[in-house]
Order: C-alpha cells, then structure tokens, then sequence
C-alpha cells in the first residue's frame, strides 16, 4: 500500500523532477559554473573573503546596497572549502528549488494521463531563460527566489497557517529590498482579493515577519544615514522606458541575449504574453488555479513598480521567472483546447527563447552586457604569462582585477562608480618596471583614470597592445546611447 502511494505520489510530480533536471543539466552542460564572474560577483567574492561571518556582514553593509544573508551563506560555502564553481552549485540549487516549487503549484492542472503535455510543461520550466542565465550568479536573487517560493507555496497550501510564509519573507528581506514586492502580493491577495481578517493570523504574519526581517531594516536605515543618494543613482536608469525595455530584454532574454538578438526575445516575449492573457481571461476556472493566478498577477503587478521608478536590473525579478513559466504552462491548457496551432507556435517560441539563451551563456559576441564578449580564459593566461616580475597592472575592470589578484599579480584597481584608485601595498614596496594597462587609454577614460594612468606609465613607452573580445552590437549601441564604444571588448597595453 506504502508502495502504491508512493507510485502515485512519484506520478504525479515526475515532472518537478524532470523540469529540475532539465533545468540543472542544461546550465551545466551549456557552462554557467564555468563563467567568469562579472563586476557585481567580484564583490560577492571579495566581501566572502573576509576571515569570518561578522567582518562579511561588515563588509556587505558598509559597500553594498543589499542585506547580509545571501553574503553569509556564500562564505559559510566559501570557508567550507568551495571554490567558484562550489559557490554557483549553491545558488543553482536554490533556483532549482523555486523552479520545483512553482512546477509543484502548477502540476495538479495538467491531468496525469496526459504525459506529453507534462513533459512540456517540465521543458517550459527547465528552460526558464533568466533562471539560465543568472540563476548560477554569486548574488542575492536566486537565495531570494528560493525564499519567495516557498513563502508563496505556505501561503497557497498550509491552509489555516498561511501566516508561516513570514518566515522565508522575512529571511527574503534579509536577502534583497525586492521582497517587499511578494509582500504586497500576499497582503493584497488576503486583504483586497479573498477579503480575510484574522488579527490572531495577521498579527502572527506581520509580527514574525517584522522580527525576521530586523536586519533588513538595519541595512535600510545605515543607507538612509550614510549614502542614500549615491545609492540611488547608481541603481536608477536615465528613464523610465530605458528601464522598462532595459528589464524587458534582459527579464527575457536571461540577461545574455544583445539588441540584435531582441528580435528573438519579442517573439518569446510574445508567446509568453498570449498564454498569460489566455489564462487571465479565462472565465471557467477552479478556486486553487484562480487562486494561483490571481496571486502572480498581483506579484507581478507590484513588481514592476520598480522599474517605474526607473530601476533597471533585469536579474532583480528572477524570482519572478518561474512564475511567467507557470502562467504559460496554465495558459498553453486552455490554448491549445482552442487554437492548436496558435498556441504551438507560440509554445515554440517560448522555448527557442529559452534554447537562445542556453546557447549564449558563456560568451556572445553580441552580448546584453559587453564582460560577456570578452574571453577571460584568454585574459586570464595572458595575466599569467605576463605579470610576473616587477609589474603592476591597471585596470578598470573588476574581472581583470579579480584574476590578476588571484594569479598574484599586483594590481591597481580603478573603481568608476567613485572616480578612485585602490592601490595594493604591493605597488608601494617595489620599482615597477612594467605597467600593464587593462581598460581605454589615457583621453579616452574619465579625468580621474587618465591621471592615474599617466602616473603609472610615466617615464614608460608602450611596446605593445592586444585587444581580447569583440562587440558586433557596438554600433547600434553607440547610436541608442550616444556614448562612444569601441568595437574591441578590451584593450590591454603594455609599457615598459
């Protein structure tokens, strides 16, 4: 009998299993432990490398906008002897464990007899494309999506202890300010939509919550005092519709797919926003799946009134990704019952997305972000090779910075965001006879970079130059931008 139960339990949730497989298989194979990381992952790597878990959490709250969780757990990995690869496993699990949970929410409206229409909706949800492309990142979003999913899952299915999803929303707001957006959701879904009062429930919801989420509310409050307005600009875009296109292409195209690829994340973008609208409008739906949708239109909703105000990081809305993946799943049912072939076309452009994306994760010559047309495998042998010795290299670079350290090479950093050169000592107790400039020549940068620059190499003459990665999307970018960009990735000069 245990045995049958168990079979019927495996039956009806092979699914979650197989989208889960999909969904780390096809991140592995197509090299999201291999990236190299980006800026905002050099200073995950850096703040971890603290020699304990309060000097992290210093750290994280004295340069980051972000609270100190996500930090905490990557150095507990970290100090456990994980290397870079170790620490992407953690966060590809936890965005394999919100992709569960939402397959989990999904499954009970796809009968069990009809297998080929499982298995779809496990490849819809495998191949998530912002799940692909930043689901592995050493950042706080997929921590946060694992969070947000299973508050989301407490809420729909504990019944008369919904009130516990305020344990993994307080450890969300720990994690990331977005989780006031599933926050909002939850509240308006009870309050405005099911019209529920409890003040036993409610006051145990926002009570624990509150308690939770008190380091959250210390990180808001040291930003308020310390840099409130540095903090703000360098989140914000320069217009709202820069934003909204800004998170539209990177949302859908996993943060990986350029502007000559947007033609690929409209069509998925559309396939995505007919199953949406078909299952939004369908009159003949059950309590559990209106109430299932109801909650997602509210999230989504209250999500998107971030880039209204002109925020602009598509990897912010990652928990929201497998939730697009699961109206599209509810959708394709009542699509396909209608229009076959409408709703196939449009099932194949939502997974060719999904394909575009898996295919361009480790480099793209035309990319959304430029670091991901520069070979740093390349880079990283050309530091080796040559940064031996008395040499310094200059760099604006975080990655270059990150793997000449690693390499041991001494380096000077130059942080644009506050027009500063951070110098290691090694630069002070040696005469440099070598500099390696890693970034645009002196003219081409800001004034700050070019002095520092000119210091370095005074008295030097460049001997050589070789340029790593290729832009093809260079000139499109400089036309919708205006800023001059070269069509070279990355310009490396030596000088002697």
């Amino acid at each position: 009998m245990l045995d049958g139960k168990l079979g019927a339990l495996a039956q009806r949730y092979f699914d979650c299993v197989l989208a889960v497989f999909i969904y780390v298989t096809v991140s592995i194979v197509c090299g999201a432990l291999r990236r190299y990381p980006f800026d905002d992952e050099v200073f995950t790597l850096t703040a971890i490398a603290a020699p304990n878990l309060a000097s992290v959490a210093h750290r994280v709250i004295a340069h980051d906008s972000s609270p100190p969780l996500s930090y905490v757990i990557f150095a507990i990995g970290a100090h456990m002897g994980l290397g870079l690869r170790g620490l992407r496993i953690i966060s590809l699990v936890c965005m394999a464990v919100s992709i569960a949970i939402w397959d989990a929410l999904t499954v009970d409206e796809i009968p069990a007899a009809a297998q080929p229409e499982r298995v779809l909706q496990a490849i819809v949800f495998g191949m998530t494309p912002l799940a692909l492309g930043m689901g592995a990142a050493l950042r706080p979003y997929a921590v946060f999506a694992a969070f947000a999913a299973l508050a989301y899952l407490i809420y729909l299915r504990a019944g008369r202890l919904w009130f516990l999803s305020a344990i993994p929303l307080g450890l969300a707001a720990d994690t990331t300010y977005i989780a006031v957006a599933p926050l909002i959701a939850i509240l308006v879904h009870r309050y405005a939509v099911e019209r529920q009062f409890d003040w036993k429930e409610d006051s145990a919801f926002l009570l624990s919550g509150a308690l939770l989420a008190i380091p959250g509310f210390a990180m808001v409050a040291t930003i308020v005092q310390t840099r409130l307005l540095m903090e703000v600009g360098q989140q914000l875009a320069s217009s709202r519709m820069s934003a909204v296109l800004g998170i539209a292409l990177g949302f859908f195209g996993g943060r990986t797919l350029g502007l000559s690829q947007a033609w690929m994340v409209v069509l998925g973008m559309t396939g995505s926003v007919y199953f949406c609208v078909n299952v939004v409008f369908e009159r003949k739906q059950d309590g559990a799946r209106r109430r299932l949708c109801d909650l997602i239109v509210i999230s989504v909703a209250a999500a998107m009134v971030f880039p209204l105000l002109r925020a602009e990081k598509a990897y912010w809305f990652l928990f929201m990704a497998p939730m697009i993946s699961a109206m599209v799943v509810l959708g394709s049912r009542s699509a396909f019952g209608r229009a076959p072939l409408r709703a196939s076309v449009a099932l194949a452009f939502v997974i060719a997305l999904g394909v575009a994306v898996a295919g361009n994760l480790r480099y793209d010559p035309r990319p959304y972000k430029r670091e991901a047309a520069v070979p740093f495998d390349l880079v990283d042998t050309f530091l080796r090779l040559n940064g031996g010795g008395s040499t310094i290299i200059a760099t604006s670079d975080p990655t270059v910075s990150y793997l000449a350290t690693k390499e041991g090479v001494c380096v000077s950093t130059y942080a644009a965001w506050s027009h500063s050169w951070l110098t290691q000592r090694c630069a002070q107790d040696h005469a440099v006879h070598k500099v390696i400039v890693v970034g645009s020549y002196p003219g081409e940068g800001d004034l700050a970079w070019n002095a520092g620059v000119i210091r370095l190499i005074s008295g030097k003459a460049l001997v050589g130059q070789v340029d790593f990665g290729t832009d093809y999307d260079v000139n499109l970018k400089t036309r919708l931008t205006g800023a001059h960009l070269s069509r070279d990735t990355l310009t490396v000069g030596i000088y002697r």
